[in-house]
């Protein structure tokens, strides 16, 4: 089976006061819609399961009658983390299926990423979407004086969705979190940094496939919505 999990499990409300940013209108529908519907769409997609807010599983419910592949709305946690691991305690049985994480504040996720990750993980049991990065990356230590730049020819800046086989997702977690030096940072790096022998594959991501951060992200997408809206 190929299973989504939509997360949406964070409130940050830097941007829409009360409301958290995954379930703002834009451009006619709340934000985590346009990721239940690129799914529901997709052939090869079996089931969705949204992980909210616990405040939100009600009011979420409605979203079974719209888009038929909700299995079920499960209760997210204040870290991304904490979200990953609801849905792998969600799904405790599965092993070889696969699983496929997305950022419910990323609305522009496409059939073609789908299909690409897909294909992807016939062959390799991770895989990211990402782009290429377009900017010098520099680091430094004390957020003053620059440390060490890098060659951005070989950096990419990483988005999701991000897939796995649920038995190498959990083998990564049950090693992390008996790690007491722990950071997570996203689940792409817990594989990475927790079973280094599984190579995790880079698929080809989009530059409009944006994590909605900053107000000027949902005016951006607003227009680019509604251009593209009126020119279909």
């Amino acid at each position: 089976m190929n299973i989504v999990a939509i997360l949406a499990g964070g409130n940050g409300r830097r941007i829409g006061g009360d409301i958290p940013k995954q379930f703002l209108q834009i451009a006619g529908k709340s934000v985590i819609e346009y990721s239940m519907e690129a799914f529901q769409k997709h052939s090869d997609i079996d089931e969705i399961v949204l992980v909210v807010p616990s405040t939100y599983i009600s009011k979420c419910k409605i979203y079974q009658y719209i888009y038929p592949k909700i299995s079920a709305i499960i209760q997210g946690g204040d870290e991304r983390y904490l979200s990953t691991l609801a849905v792998l305690n969600h799904y405790s049985k599965k092993n070889e299926d696969i699983l496929i994480l997305h950022d419910a504040a990323r609305p522009m996720i496409n059939k073609k990423m789908i299909d690409r990750m897909l294909i992807s993980l016939k062959t390799y049991n991770a895989a990211i979407v990402a782009v290429k990065s377009t900017d010098t990356i520099v680091q430094s230590h004390d957020k003053k004086v620059i440390n060490a730049i890098f060659d951005r020819s070989s950096l990419f800046n990483v988005q999701t969705p991000q897939a796995f086989t649920f038995s190498v997702l959990r083998k990564a977690f049950e090693l992390a979190l008996q790690d007491k030096g722990f950071n997570a940072t996203d689940d792409s790096a817990i594989v990475f940094n927790y079973l280094p022998n599984e190579p995790v594959a880079i698929i080809e991501g989009s530059t409009l496939n944006i994590k909605l951060t900053y107000p000027e992200d949902f005016l951006f997408l607003e227009k680019y919505i509604q251009s593209k809206n009126e020119n279909s």
